[in-house]
């Protein structure tokens, strides 16, 4: 990474300033031409940090016994790291703090409601809307097939 305060251009006579990473805003304070040096005052002041993002739809329909994940996407613009969190997690589920991974394997029917996963860079936090995981029984129905004897076959 370089630290860059500005850069001055001896040909146009024109002044850029730099941001590495969005970390830092430089601001020129001062500019003093003489006829072989040129000189450029400057201060460092602190980059408003920017909150992370997160989006992501998990699905809402869940079947008893059958594994479910869930893994938003979350991003700093400033390039912070990341911690993630959440709120009215269910038993049976995990939860990863270092990428938001979420899930597990229900064991039983019901309804999971006000679910929030968020994402903080230590100063500001973002969270995707709250949900609610509904879990059913087995969808799949029992299925009798054959058909039935329409004699009764009795042996003495």
């Amino acid at each position: 990474m370089r630290d860059c305060v500005a850069t001055f251009s001896v040909t146009d006579g024109e002044v850029a300033m730099c941001r590495p990473l969005f970390l830092r805003a430089v601001r020129i304070i001062s500019m003093l031409m003489m006829s072989t040096a040129i000189c450029i005052g400057a201060t460092e002041v602190a980059w408003a940090n920017l909150a992370p993002t997160i989006s992501g739809t998990p699905s809402t329909n869940l079947t008893v016994g059958v594994s479910y994940k869930f893994r938003p996407t979350a991003s700093d613009p400033d390039g912070n790291r990341l911690r993630f969190d959440i709120q009215n997690k269910p038993a049976w589920a995990s939860f990863n703090r270092n990428n938001g991974a979420f899930g597990g394997t229900p064991t039983a029917a019901g309804t999971f409601a006000n679910i929030v996963i968020s994402v903080t860079d230590g100063q500001l936090s973002s969270s995707l809307p709250a949900f609610t995981l509904t879990v059913s029984s087995s969808t799949t129905p029992v299925v009798i097939s054959g058909t039935p004897s329409t004699q009764v076959l009795f042996e003495l």
